[in-house]
């Protein structure tokens, strides 16, 4: 989980500050920083992206299996078959 904390922004310019306690060694060190906006609006489109590559493997699945089609020559079907069962193997070791 991502511990999403609240601090102050500067509309000017920029700058962001978050209450602390101090202990008296502070040092400035540079950091990266994401809204929590844009990071929750980032996990939903990997989300979705997920959900539509489940989806699409399935459906992938279903196409490499398929039986030929009246006017689809064999060697047609049998490439897409081929291909399809390639990406299948290739993203299931990612």
């Amino acid at each position: 989980m991502v511990e999403i904390i609240e601090g102050w922004q500067c509309p000017g310019c920029g700058k962001i500050e978050v209450p602390a306690s101090c202990m008296g060694m502070c040092a400035d060190v540079r950091v990266a920083l994401v809204s929590a906006e844009n990071y929750a609006a980032a996990i939903q489109r990997a989300e979705r992206a997920e959900r539509e590559c489940r989806e699409l493997r399935s459906l992938l699945g279903e196409l490499a299996g398929a039986v030929p089609v009246d006017g689809l020559p064999e060697e047609d079907r049998v490439e897409v078959s081929r291909r399809a069962w390639a990406y299948l193997a290739e993203t299931e070791a990612a």
